[in-house]
């Protein structure tokens, strides 16, 4: 007897998780082909993505860079007497702003030499930093000097302090006189406010 009951009793309950079941089912089914909302159904909507903004430390400044001509550096070698980590010569002349050189820390001045291969008449050159705003405002010291033969070398650019800022293409001109010439171009580091050596990502350097 009481093993009947027992049964019974099984037997009830698998009626009913069957009726519960398809009872289920059915609200689904009914969802599906229904005008009407389904309850069963949670709506998930993704957020409105054309708002993205690039981080502001990385975004280029709005600045109209100066045109000042042909830049002879472009592509030519150049020697150094040292730099930090990774951050080797060969950067200056690469035409790529994101990539850089800087000087050995502490050991002021740092020297690059450039060379043109050829004598020749120079109007001014202009130091470039990575254009970014990440790269934050600093002033370095800095002097240039030309060579025809890559031994005997005269100040074209007497030491000065020059600043750059993000918000102005991060970079500095300098102008020489009428009738600097040389075949060597040699920038001498004094300072730099934003690191322990000095700085560029591109030295460019023109003609007249």
């Amino acid at each position: 007897m009481k093993n009947r009951t027992k049964n019974c009793i099984i037997v009830l309950l698998c009626v009913v998780i069957a009726c519960a079941v398809a009872l289920s089912v059915w609200r689904i089914a009914a969802g599906r082909t229904s005008d009407q909302p389904n309850p069963n159904v949670t709506l998930v909507t993704t957020p409105e993505q054309n708002g993205f903004e690039a981080h502001p430390e990385w975004t280029l400044a709005g600045y109209e860079p100066v045109d000042y001509g042909e830049n002879l550096a472009l592509g030519k070698s150049v020697t150094e007497d040292g730099h930090t980590d990774v951050y080797g010569c060969v950067n200056l002349t690469d035409g790529d702003r994101l990539t850089y050189w800087e000087g050995l820390s502490g050991q002021y001045p740092n020297r690059i030499t450039i060379d043109l291969e050829k004598t020749t008449a120079m109007s001014g050159a202009q130091l470039l930093l990575n254009p970014n705003a990440i790269w934050g405002a600093r002033t370095q010291e800095v002097e240039v000097q030309v060579s025809d033969d890559g031994e005997n070398f005269a100040t074209v650019f007497e030491k000065a302090t020059l600043s750059f800022d993000p918000q102005a293409n991060n970079s500095a001109y300098l102008e020489f006189a009428p009738s600097v010439s040389g075949r060597y171009v040699r920038f001498l580091f004094y300072s730099n406010t934003g690191a322990g050596g000095g700085q560029a990502a591109e030295i460019e350097i023109y003609a007249p």
